[in-house]
């Protein structure tokens, strides 16, 4: 097994970086491998970075102390310089009361800190006792997607002090791209990107697959006229998407007018026409139509919904569950408000309610129910709740809730008239309730919180990322030079690994909207009761 070196580690920090990595993901991560990692020893670092709408963002984290980060919209820059594990005589140096940090260029910063940790590190040597943080490195460095540049401090060691040395990760910014145009039309049987050897390009050419992109010397993605890529029904261009990992098509986009209808047909299938997965994968998936339907030969839609499902509008048909006796409408904790139907067929008749609102027992195995009527509401009907058989003649007034409704119109065709109806009456309140944080989940075998581990596609070793002049990143094998797909070089790397948690680190409020019904109270008498 390899020793464990904080080069490695910053090198890991850069690699996340350089694949897009959330700052906050970044910083979390970095910290606990830094906390599982140095058990028992002293480490601290400031991480500093930017959001994609370019507000300043900072992580600070120490072997003694929870990780924090802030900045973000509306936060206030901070400048200023860290340094942990010093004595106080170095940490006046740092201090800001004389020093304008937010008036420096980030080179004149970095230069400051340069001097100011090379003074620290000096003046060491002068001094009864050494802070714990000294025994290790110290660097200063910048990161960029396409490196790392800096300086190391060597662990000080007082019989030999040894000064900072350059340190980086291999900065391998590729030289500007030139070009030219040339003005007017250009006529060609052929236009082709990259050199004449080149295996990743696109090509723009005649016939009926005009436009080919490829990578790796295989066919990614092309532009077909739909009619001569073989589609019945076919009425204009194709996109056509291949998975050249394993040189097969993978499913396309064509206008379309045929059996399935008219407008756009997306297909995924293979060369073999057999019929692969279709994927939509995002924060919300919308879809706007008068109607959908879903042409299944096997007559079943699995459907998984994580969050809520709604459907706005009318239903026609049958609902059926996969098999007898399978699924659930609703759940003991998440109830719909109200279900409607002209015949209801029962099996077994089961009450929410647990007592008699008569005597306040609770029902128990083989007791006898009757049901009574708190009230006939004008939008549910009869409204009824359980009591005891034996109570039923007992005098009592019992007080319960009922929902309270409003009026509403609409047009009856049968009468050929607008018509007064009652609904119930609901109202929408902001309400903070708790909720398990992302990242965390519940085992409701064990009931126990658990922080998923944390995985993160990385750059594999021995790969560098290049930036063109146009801001684009390429990669390269290191020792043969030649540029590969980022997919084929990435690895999942678990930056932390599950663990339990608690449920102060799991749970958090959040702010919900809902809307709940107004209810209101009356009281009714049952048996001789107000007589």
């Amino acid at each position: 097994m390899n020793r464990w070196t904080s080069d490695q580690e910053i090198a890991k920090l850069h690699r996340m970086a350089t694949v897009g990595t959330d700052f906050k993901i970044l910083a979390d991560g970095f910290y606990t491998r830094l906390r599982e990692i140095l058990k028992g020893y002293g480490f601290g670092f400031l991480l500093c970075g930017y959001d994609r709408g370019g507000n300043q963002l900072w992580a600070e984290g120490t072997s003694d102390s929870p990780l924090e980060v802030n900045g973000g919209p509306g936060t206030q820059p901070m400048y200023c310089l860290r340094a942990f594990g010093t004595v106080e005589a170095i940490a006046k140096l740092f201090k800001d009361e004389v020093i304008h940090y937010e008036n420096m260029s980030l080179q004149d910063a970095f230069s400051f800190t340069m001097l100011s940790m090379s003074v620290g590190c000096k003046c060491l040597e002068w001094f009864d006792s050494l802070p714990a943080v000294s025994g290790g490195n110290i660097y200063l460095a910048t990161v960029t997607p396409w490196g790392i540049a800096g300086y190391k401090f060597p662990p000080y060691d007082p019989s030999k002090p040894a000064p900072a040395m350059p340190w980086q990760i291999p900065n391998n910014a590729t030289q500007p791209v030139r070009s030219h145009g040339i003005g007017g039309y250009i006529y060609s049987s052929l236009f082709r990107s990259g050199t004449q050897d080149a295996t990743d390009y696109t090509e723009i050419a005649q016939g009926d697959s005009p436009v080919r992109v490829v990578k790796g010397g295989k066919v990614a993605a092309e532009l077909w006229t739909s009619t001569r890529f073989g589609l019945a029904g076919g009425s204009g261009g194709a996109i056509v998407l291949r998975n050249v990992t394993v040189d097969d098509m993978r499913g396309y986009i064509t206008a379309y007018h045929g059996q399935f209808g008219d407008g756009l047909l997306i297909n995924a299938e293979d060369n073999n026409t057999t019929e692969r997965d279709l994927i939509l994968k995002g924060d919300a998936v919308r879809v706007k139509a008068r109607e959908v339907s879903i042409d299944n030969p096997l007559g079943q839609v699995a459907m998984g919904v994580v969050g809520n499902f709604r459907v706005y509008g009318s239903y026609g048909g049958d609902i059926e569950p996969a098999t007898n006796g399978d699924g659930d409408i609703g759940n003991s904790s998440k109830r719909w408000y109200q279900v409607r139907a002209i015949n209801i067929q029962s099996g077994d008749l089961c009450f929410s309610e647990t007592s008699c609102p008569i005597c306040g027992e609770k029902f128990k195995d083989g007791d006898v129910i009757v049901l009574l009527c708190k009230t006939v509401h004008e939008d549910f009907g009869t409204m009824t709740i359980p009591m005891h058989d034996r109570c039923k003649d007992t005098p009592a007034m019992v007080t319960v809730e009922v929902p309270e409704t409003e009026t509403r119109y609409r047009f009856n065709p049968e009468i050929g008239d607008i018509e007064p109806y009652h609904v119930s009456k609901f109202v929408d309140r902001e309400e903070e309730t708790p909720q398990v944080k992302e990242g965390f989940m519940l085992d409701e075998l064990t009931g126990q919180f658990t922080r998923k581990a944390l995985v993160v596609p990385l750059a594999k070793e021995g790969y560098v990322g290049k930036r063109t002049e146009t801001g684009v990143v390429k990669f390269y094998n290191e020792s043969t030079g030649k540029e590969v797909p980022l997919r084929s070089i990435m690895e999942p790397v678990e930056v932390f690994p599950e663990r339990l948690a608690t449920r102060q680190e799991a749970v958090g409020m959040i702010m919900v909207k809902r809307r709940r019904p107004v209810m209101r109270c009356i009281t009714i008498n049952t048996g001789q009761a107000g007589l």
